[in-house]
């Protein structure tokens, strides 16, 4: 998958490429540098803040949550002492306790799921930095060496294997 993110992001990157080369009249290995430093750097930079917003947002949230839970206890056991006013039978107040017991008990089990499904993400986090450097790696060395790679390509390829690779490009490139 990054070899294919490489190819696919030096698909969008190449006449920017083109470009430079022509223009600045610098190497195709330094505008490859150039273009997709500028791009890493910047999609690093929104993936930072992004990621800090929202452990900002969720430190915040679980800070509160005891406050929210207390609060929440609170209320009920106001309701509750508003139906002991009312001499309801057992029955009815057992009814109550029960329903705030499952909906506490759901509450809880929904954080839960939270955050395992955070923590599952956090163990992945080593995972996704090796392919995203291998994107990068993968991106530089196709952009920069593209005319290398069709070369050694077309002398290993038979002619028709070529036709066939230039038809398929051509097609998903436009």
């Amino acid at each position: 998958i990054p070899f294919v993110i490489g190819y696919l992001i030096s698909l969008i990157v190449e006449p920017i490429i083109k470009y430079l080369t022509k223009k600045i009249n610098i190497s195709r290995k330094a505008s490859s540098i150039i273009v997709l430093a500028i791009i890493f750097i910047g999609l690093s930079s929104i993936i930072i803040f992004g990621g800090t917003k929202l452990i900002s947002e969720t430190t915040n949230l679980l800070g509160g949550l005891n406050e929210y839970l207390d609060k929440t206890t609170d209320f009920i056991n106001d309701i509750k002492e508003g139906l002991n006013k009312f001499n309801l039978s057992k029955e009815v107040i057992n009814v109550f306790e029960k329903s705030t017991t499952d909906f506490i008990n759901t509450i809880a089990s929904y954080i839960k799921d939270v955050l395992t499904i955070a923590l599952k993400y956090i163990t992945s986090i080593p995972n996704i930095l090796i392919n995203v450097i291998i994107t990068v790696l993968a991106t530089y060395f196709i952009t920069s060496d593209k005319f290398y790679i069709l070369d050694r390509m077309e002398h290993h390829l038979s002619k028709k294997m070529v036709g066939k690779i230039v038809i398929h490009a051509k097609q998903i490139t436009t």
